[in-house]
């Protein structure tokens, strides 16, 4: 893949690893935060029952891959530093990592699956210094999953636009001393959200929507103008919540390699397979056209 663009998918998907291409996965109900004991109990009174609900919702694995021949006669004709082999399969993993950004990207920044959100329109948005209050809007999302949950949310995941102007907003400026030309930095933001740097992320992949060969580029952002406030699990599992989840049997990508002889060549398959999804939403909160 590519060294200089920072793919986030795994950020808001944490992988969790499964045997089986297809199968259930159970979803915990939030029975463990009640307070189900209201005083001591008798010497001798039994003790009180307390029990919780286990629902069931399935996943599917999707195969997706890609493939391309190297022939014979490009490897030996190509200048240094070109090596076809490994730019065909750097190609095919690139394009496979894209895929997986915009799936995630639709499936973690949309009102219909994040059920706790708000939209923002006219001056509320963030590229409006004077009237719009991102602390505020943000702050909001964190107690609101709070609320919902009993959980902080360690992580926030902003497409590239948002970003380019947060980082110059007064509001967040103000807090800092000394700020650069070049606005705040994402340590700095993080830290005033009060957001683990680590935790904090930035959607700067683009897409290529022109259709190969026959048109000029079309670059445009994957992440758009949302912002993603959420609760992040490091090793996601059914009991111990969290936000997503990428859902896969094996390593993140596999590279396979097969010999052609009509050209002569070789070819390469690079294939990934995974499910991206929502544990549980309420772990989540989506500020959606968070700038103009």
């Amino acid at each position: 893949a590519n060294p200089l663009v920072a793919y986030r998918a795994d950020a808001i998907f944490p992988a969790l690893p499964v045997k089986k291409e297809s199968d259930k996965w159970f979803k915990y109900d939030k029975s463990n935060l009640r307070a189900e004991n209201a005083g001591p109990r008798g010497m001798k009174e039994p003790a009180r029952e307390a029990t919780y609900t286990v629902t069931t919702d399935s996943y599917t694995l999707g195969v997706y891959n890609l493939a391309d021949l190297v022939p014979d006669r490009l490897r030996d004709n190509a200048d240094q530093p070109l090596d076809p082999d490994q730019d065909c399969v750097a190609n095919l993993t690139d394009k496979l990592l894209v895929g997986k950004e915009v799936r995630a990207a639709a499936k973690a920044f949309s009102t219909t699956n994040v059920t706790q959100y708000t939209t923002l329109s006219g001056t509320d948005q963030w590229s409006d210094y004077i009237n719009s209050d991102p602390l505020d809007d943000i702050e909001t999302g964190i107690q609101t999953v709070v609320a919902a949950t009993g959980a902080f949310p360690n992580a926030l995941h902003m497409g590239a636009a948002v970003w380019s102007k947060l980082k110059f907003h007064p509001a967040l400026i103000e807090r800092v001393k000394y700020v650069t030309a070049s606005g705040l930095s994402v340590a700095q933001v993080a830290s005033i959200l009060e957001i683990p740097p680590e935790g904090f992320s930035v959607g700067a992949a683009v897409k290529n929507t022109a259709v190969e060969g026959q048109s000029s580029d079309s670059l445009s952002f994957v992440w758009g103008k949302g912002v993603l406030i959420y609760v992040k699990n490091p090793n996601p599992s059914p009991r111990s919540g969290g936000f997503g989840a990428c859902i896969k049997m094996r390593a993140d990508r596999e590279v396979s390699t097969w010999r052609n002889n009509n050209p002569k060549g070789d070819w390469y398959m690079v294939e990934m397979a995974y499910d991206l999804e929502i544990l549980d939403d309420t772990f989540g909160y989506y500020i959606a056209a968070a700038v103009a």
